[in-house]
């Protein structure tokens, strides 16, 4: 667990941190970057599930997860772009309540999961601490 977290922890500041660098002063394509990449993180379990040979159940729940972090990519485009850093934020909790070691299924290896829950979090963090900065710049 701790090794593939902090792992996931330091690829997610590396990811950030390169990634806003690399979008400078164009915080749409940051935000283009995260909404892809939310819904990339929803597919892998996906995909995982089908190489796992998991249930038509556990598929079905899978492909449910994008649907549901699809709504918080929707509503922060249409409404308040905070929405996708609590989609980031909440990410985690799907993968601790379906997967190993605490959930159900065992389709994701338990080290991804860990490492997966580390990343979001940092993401998840990243966008808000964006967005509030980019709300309430320094004088």
């Amino acid at each position: 667990m701790g090794l593939s977290a902090l792992i996931g922890l330091l690829v997610g500041v590396l990811a950030a941190f390169a990634f806003n660098r690399h979008v400078g002063s164009r915080p749409e394509r940051a935000r283009e970057y995260y909404v892809l990449t939310l819904i990339v993180a929803a597919l892998i379990y996906v995909v995982l599930a089908f190489l796992g040979g998991a249930s038509d159940w556990a598929i079905l729940v899978e492909v449910c997860g994008v649907l549901v972090f699809g709504v918080f990519v929707l509503l922060s485009v249409t409404h308040d772009p905070r929405w996708l850093g609590i989609g980031w934020l909440l990410h985690p909790v799907w993968d601790l309540i379906f997967h190993a070691p605490i959930g159900p299924w065992t389709h994701a290896p338990e080290w991804y999961v860990w490492a997966c829950l580390a990343f979001d979090i940092m993401v998840g963090v990243v966008i808000l601490r964006s967005i509030t900065s980019a709300r309430n710049p320094s004088p």
